[in-house]
């Protein structure tokens, strides 16, 4: 069989010679858009405003460029050497909601081992692949569960396989008998308090939004639970629907205190019912009962630390972030 030349297929195959000029342009254009460079400081409960930031970047359309019939973001992870588990759970619900809008995020990996080691034990890289195109794997202790707000409503399959998860979790950090079931009825009530809340005030608008529930075993005996929605934020739903009935009020209090009077009950649902230890009220309440410990809400301009109040404050506006994120831990003091 006679051999033909690359440069003999492209001069005489008219589709060979557009896919290759369109790589070059790819190539090209990929050179000259900037990417997203994380700090060195990746933890949000400790580093919230350079964080944010960095999280606010990641979701700006300017730093997307397109690649064939998708929209692509080049992040590099490079010089990071701290990163939490708030942090993985927001860029994680971040990324797989560019996915459901057909974009891609291509993420370089920390050169230091701490951060990289964290990345892949939560879970982060399930569902990715690598720039081989090959599937990460591995046992990771943490998992991560997407939810859509799709039906205005969860459904039954997603409840039941929350209880599971979170039975699951709580037996990891040894939990059993009486321990096991009393926790695990109330935080799965608190979660699907947080997702039913979630999908109430968000369905209007964001209707195709995902959002996740993260669960990773810390040690032996903790978990940390998270869950992470970037719809509009507690704050930002607040106000357009209580500003105009309390109009002194959302003028003058800054978010810290709207956001502590929300978890106080100062505030009906979207569906006219008054909270009667439901949705966020429920949230507190679980932590005033040692439930769990070190929990945390970051939302628009608000981070509020329920354990260590000082650290509460109100962000700047370079750090806002749009949608609600939730942390707490759960020990096994046994």
């Amino acid at each position: 069989m006679k051999k033909y030349s690359h440069k003999w297929f492209l001069h005489n195959n008219k589709k060979a010679k557009k896919r290759h000029s369109l790589s070059k342009k790819i190539v090209s254009r990929k050179k000259s858009m900037l990417i997203v460079e994380a700090p060195e400081d990746l933890r949000l409960l400790e580093n919230p405003e350079e964080t944010l930031k960095f999280i606010r970047q990641i979701r700006k359309e300017e730093y997307y460029y397109p690649v064939m019939q998708k929209r692509k973001i080049d992040v590099s992870l490079k010089k990071v050497k701290e990163i939490d588990y708030a942090t993985i759970s927001i860029i994680k619900t971040i990324s797989v909601n560019r996915k459901n809008e057909q974009k891609i995020m291509s993420f370089k990996n920390p050169e230091a081992s701490a951060p990289r080691k964290m990345l892949k034990n939560t879970g982060f890289f399930k569902d990715m692949y690598n720039e081989f195109g090959k599937k990460f794997n591995g046992k990771t202790n943490g998992e991560m569960m997407t939810f859509s707000k799709g039906s205005g409503k969860l459904k039954s399959s997603d409840i039941v396989e929350v209880s599971n998860r979170i039975k699951r979790i709580l037996s990891d950090i040894g939990l059993t008998g009486c321990n096991l079931r009393k926790t695990h009825s109330r935080i799965h009530s608190i979660v699907l308090e947080i997702c039913g809340n979630a999908i109430e005030w968000g369905y209007s608008e964001t209707k195709n939004r995902k959002w996740i529930m993260g669960i990773y075993r810390k040690t032996d005996k903790t978990a940390i639970v998270t869950i992470t929605d970037i719809g509009k934020g507690i704050i930002e739903t607040l106000n357009k629907k209580w500003k105009d009935k309390l109009p002194y009020f959302f003028g003058v209090q800054d978010s810290v205190t709207i956001l502590n009077q929300a978890f106080e009950k100062k505030y009906g649902s979207n569906t006219g019912k008054i909270n009667r230890n439901h949705g966020l009220p429920a949230i507190k309440k679980g932590f005033q009962d040692n439930l769990f410990s070190k929990l945390y809400v970051v939302t628009n301009d608000g981070f509020i630390d329920f354990e260590n109040e000082h650290n509460s404050k109100k962000l700047s506006s370079a750090s806002k972030f749009r949608g609600t994120f939730y942390q707490w831990s759960i020990e096994n003091e046994n």
